[in-house]
């Protein structure tokens, strides 16, 4: 453990403060590193440097270091056999691939992974210093575990300032359930589970599998809000597909996973819904949900296969904190400790071996499919879907990233070894990569995805965006500002601390709107609201655009990109935590702004400048959907497809 009585001299020489807190750092050291936001400057006595920026300067480099250690995690020997190999559930599935490590979500409020980015830009920036102590000022164990190792194998001085907590302190909000063993919270939560859907069993009137002989996967939410009342089926993850696919006369099938969220908040609700979607599609659409009450054998078989991951992860245990990246004397696996075990041992791990069992079942009591496409984000229930899949005996399987790539989400990326190899433990990929628009293309190429699977379709998220009515509404006088809200309630606080600092530049007698996250409520603060008439307005983005001319957003929302292709003026306020998660970064024409007084210059430029043209083409946007169709292998002979799709009626 970090030794926090290990005092340094008092000397300024040589000394270091790594900052990890909001407010003033501490004075009287050489350098200053700002472990959150990108503020630069000087301290009292020295320099002041934000390791932020740093990560950015040095960014593929870094990046490219992080995606082969992961890499090098997965391929660590043990006893003759690779982590992957010990981690197998499958012939051709390993575990590897849906355990947190892997996954890599790097923009979770949660995640230590941009900790991690952190620490190597902070190795590079030390290699050029002659520090004789390293200070700590953070609350972040696990970072002070993997800097207290450095300073020793660095031989200096190490010492780790706890700031005094703010509020309870957290041990005591932690709830009776979170303080059990991962193990007995899987056994509990799998239970939940089954008492959560056995009612349906006994409403179910004999489930048939689908007709049609293309199948699309997604997540039961980003509905269109139509949706809920008339129980259409209009999907935001989807767009336009779905109706074109009707109007060409093709049947499809419609697999959904539910997620609890304000307009879907229980299954039984979910249950009804994905019915009525059934109900109305006049024979054209089969729609059921994969997380449904499991057959006996399956779940019997979840269980096995949950005890076979356990039995493996005591075998390896141990072996991933010997694994440095190249070059490096840094430990990073601290920082992935504490989400490994709850992957690979808590009620996630139990919940992906039942998973998978639900996507066998699904998979092959449906005809042969031509093509399958599901939402992609490369989490685990996308690497079950991948092998049961390939197991079924089914065509072409598409993955499609239904957003923004950004290029430190790092769940799209892996290191370009992972893409090469054809062992069975090697990464599950999909036949196509269907990218919208030549920002994505880009984003992966240069991630090393292999060319000959990525094909270019159409951006169904963001079609709006090809028609003319996100421009200035004609006879508008104001100016509009509309704030969009983040997914994480601290994000928000900053948006919104930083907006109150900067009140003074906001644009006088503008019309201040605040769209909310349509998954996350938030509540603006009251008197700020009132101050300077904000209101708040849940329609769609396209509906709120043409009435605005200043955008401000956090840096991570894919909202920043809609007012981008608008032509709108763009302020991005970044969470202060991660690393520039920023779907328009490298763009000409957004300002991401570091400071309350940063967020005030740019509010000045943007009322004085025009709308911004875009250079080059965001997405793809064609209305005919000819790429997408093209892709399924239904855009050119309609009565052909037609054909096929019903031959597989039973």
């Amino acid at each position: 453990m970090p030794d926090s009585d290990c005092r340094p001299s008092e000397s300024t020489a040589g000394r270091v403060l790594v900052w990890d807190a909001e407010g003033v750092p501490d004075a009287g050291f050489e350098l200053t590193v700002l472990w959150q936001g990108f503020e630069q400057g000087s301290s009292q006595g020295g320099r002041m440097v934000s390791i932020a920026r740093l990560v950015e300067d040095g960014a593929d480099a870094q990046r490219a270091r992080y995606l082969a250690w992961l890499h090098a995690l997965g391929q660590a020997p043990v006893n003759g056999r690779t982590v992957a190999e010990h981690l197998m559930i499958r012939p051709a599935l390993s575990y590897w691939w849906m355990a947190a490590p892997a996954q890599k979500f790097s923009i979770s409020a949660a995640s230590l992974v941009p900790d991690a980015m952190k620490l190597l830009a902070l190795e590079t920036l030390l290699a050029n210093e002659k520090e004789r102590a390293v200070v700590l000022h953070s609350a972040n164990a696990r970072l002070a575990e993997c800097l207290a190792s450095y300073c020793v194998d660095m031989q200096c001085r190490f010492e780790w300032r706890q700031p005094e907590p703010s509020g309870p302190a957290v041990q005591s909000r932690r709830s009776a359930y979170g303080r059990l063993s991962p193990r007995l919270r899987a056994v509990i939560s799998f239970g939940w589970y089954c008492a959560s859907r056995l009612p349906a069993v006994f409403r179910q009137s004999g489930a048939r599998a689908g007709a049609g002989t293309l199948s699309f996967f997604d997540v039961l939410v980003h509905l269109d809000r139509r949706a809920i009342g008339s129980g259409r089926f209009m999907s935001n993850y989807w767009g336009p597909l779905v109706d074109r696919l009707a109007d060409d006369g093709v049947r499809t099938n419609w697999f959904h996973f539910f997620h609890p969220h304000a307009a879907v908040p229980t299954f039984a609700a979910a249950r009804r819904l994905v019915g009525r979607f059934q109900e109305n599609a006049a024979g054209r659409q089969f729609h059921r949900l994969i997380d449904m009450f499991p057959p006996l054998t399956k779940a019997v078989r979840a269980w096995r296969d949950y005890r076979r991951l356990q039995r493996a992860v005591r075998a390896i245990e141990g072996c991933h904190a010997e694994v440095r990246p190249e070059g490096s004397v840094l430990q990073l696996w601290p920082l992935h400790q504490d989400e490994w075990t709850e992957s690979v041992s808590g009620p996630n791990a139990l919940m992906e071996c039942l998973r998978l069992g639900l996507f066998e079942v699904a998979l092959s009591r449906l005809p042969r499919q031509q093509a399958g496409v599901y939402i992609c984000e490369n989490q685990p229930w996308e690497m079950s879907l991948i092998y049961a899949w390939r197991n079924s005996g089914h065509g072409k399987l598409i993955a499609a990233p239904h957003s923004t790539i950004r290029y430190w989400d790092l769940r799209y990326f892996y290191d370009r070894r992972s893409y090469s190899s054809a062992r069975p433990s090697d990464l599950p990929m999909p036949d196509h990569y269907a990218v919208n628009g030549p920002v994505a293309k880009a984003a992966a190429l240069a991630g090393a995805y292999p060319a000959d699977k990525i094909v270019d379709v159409e951006a169904l998220r963001f079609m709006h965006l090809g028609r003319p009515s996100a421009h200035r509404k004609p006879g508008r006088e104001r100016t509009g500002m509309l704030i969009c809200g983040d997914f994480l309630a601290t994000t928000n606080d900053r948006i919104f601390d930083w907006l109150q600092r900067a009140e003074a530049d906001l644009p006088a007698g503008a019309n201040f709107v605040f769209k909310p996250h349509p998954a996350f409520p938030y509540q603006a603060p009251p008197d700020f609201a009132a101050r300077i008439g904000l209101r708040v307005d849940e329609r769609a983005l396209e509906e709120l655009l043409p009435d605005c001319d200043i955008v401000v957003t956090s840096a991570i929302t894919s909202a920043a990109v809609d007012a981008y292709c608008a032509g709108k003026q763009v302020i991005q306020i970044p969470d202060g935590h991660g690393v520039n998660a920023n779907a328009l970064r490298g763009l000409a024409g957004a300002r991401l702004v570091s400071s309350p007084s940063d967020l005030a210059g740019a509010l000045q430029a943007a009322l004085a400048g025009d709308a911004v043209a875009v250079a080059e083409p965001y997405f793809n946007l064609d209305p005919s959907l000819r790429a997408w169709r093209e892709a399924l292998g239904a855009g050119q002979d309609v009565q052909t497809f037609q054909t096929k799709s019903g031959s597989g009626d039973r």
